[in-house]
């Protein structure tokens, strides 16, 4: 009997440190080892084109294994858009020299001869898988607060479109020769452009389809028992430099440089 009372005396042990370690309990000592939540906020392409925010949101599900480490699996859409100041090389473009479309061909048409003036927009839809490292926890086995600090890493894919406004509302093309560069671009092409975004923009494989590393970080407040509330940077770097749909510096050679989608969060999430 003794040493029945013995073996389970230091199977609780076991246990209890087991919990101890796999297990976060907040402020009020109640579990959080799982969470849902739902994000939103405003991103951009960092590529070829000034930069213009868009909107994006998401959802996701973690999962804590330690104080100081958790993963998170997540869904995300956004729609980004931009435009150019300056017209873009269109002799390479398979999307703008008649390649891929034979009427759409900027390089040949009679009034409009090697000028076109960049825009897109792109809509994507991702699912990433994460590690979440909670820098405050790892550095304190004490630290019992409910505001968290953390980095995040990982990788996902998405598919994604990216459309351009390459035709006016009767088919024809821009004429874009029009333009005084010497004035304000931007206002000119605002009054000449419609908001259609009817056209493929170029891209480099039939599959838009790419994978891509994400990193970041952010800050979280617990707000009572279940609820969090916090904010959050991102960034989502893939080999792929047609995001905005254009690669080119000049007819012969592309940029230097791959996109990368960069997001900013707010986040509300349910712990338990």
């Amino acid at each position: 009997m003794k040493k029945l009372i013995t073996i389970t005396a230091f199977s609780c042990l076991m246990l209890s440190v087991a919990i101890g370690q796999f297990k976060y309990y907040g402020a009020d000592n109640k579990p959080e080892s799982h969470s849902v939540g739902i994000t939103g906020g405003v991103g951009a392409i960092f590529g070829d084109l000034p930069l213009q925010l868009g909107y994006q949101g998401g959802v996701y599900y973690q999962y804590r294994f330690a104080r100081w480490l958790g993963t998170r699996i997540s869904i995300n859409y956004g729609q980004y858009a931009g435009i150019g100041t300056s017209p873009t090389p269109i002799l390479p473009n398979n999307a703008l020299n008649g390649e891929r479309d034979s009427t759409l061909n900027y390089v040949d048409s009679t009034n409009y001869i090697g000028v076109f003036y960049p825009n897109y927009q792109m809509t994507s839809l991702d699912i990433a898988a994460s590690g979440k490292l909670h820098l405050i926890e790892m550095f304190s086995k004490t630290y019992n607060k409910p505001f968290s600090i953390y980095l995040i890493g990982g990788i996902g894919a998405f598919s994604y479109v990216t459309k351009m406004n390459a035709r006016a509302a009767d088919n024809s093309l821009y004429p874009f020769n029009q333009i005084d560069s010497n004035g304000d671009v931007k206002a000119q092409l605002d009054a000449m452009l419609d908001d259609t975004y009817e056209s493929n923009a170029e891209y480099n494989t039939v599959s838009t389809i790419s994978p891509f590393v994400l990193f970041g970080g952010g800050m979280r407040y617990r707000i009572g028992q279940h609820i969090g509330i916090g904010v959050e940077v991102m960034g989502k770097y893939n080999s792929d430099d047609v995001l905005d749909g254009y690669q080119w510096k000049d007819d012969k050679n592309v940029t230097d440089s791959q996109d990368l989608l960069g997001n900013g969060n707010l986040y509300l999430e349910w712990l338990f």
